[in-house]
């Protein structure tokens, strides 16, 4: 259950809600668990968050119609400007809690 406790945290840590794994990875290796189980579960939960990520930006676009969609028209044409522009290198501050989103969208 510690394990899947870890696992977990780490999905969400990886996804769009803010939480850090890292401290419950390292209270956990106080208490003395297993170290290598608790690196698989942490990077187990990390890559499938970070797949979680990948399929919502891969379909994020079929619902930008939608009335519900929490990003204007313009603000997403100017995130698509700034990604044409500097590609990947767009990314490099987008995992800042606040400052991440203020740079590319919301501004």
């Amino acid at each position: 259950m510690v394990y899947f406790s870890l696992f977990f945290s780490g999905l969400l840590a990886a996804t769009l809600f803010p939480a850090s794994s890292e401290v419950l990875l390292v209270a956990l290796l106080q208490r003395g668990y297993t170290p290598w189980w608790l690196f698989v579960a942490a990077t187990a939960g990390n890559t499938l968050g970070s797949c979680v990520n990948w399929y919502l930006g891969f379909r994020l676009l079929d619902f930008q119609h939608k009335a519900w969609f929490p990003i204007s028209a313009p603000a997403l044409s100017r995130a698509q400007q700034q990604f044409q522009r500097f590609g990947s290198w767009s990314l490099l501050l987008a995992w800042l809690p606040v400052a991440g989103c203020r740079l590319w969208v919301i501004r």
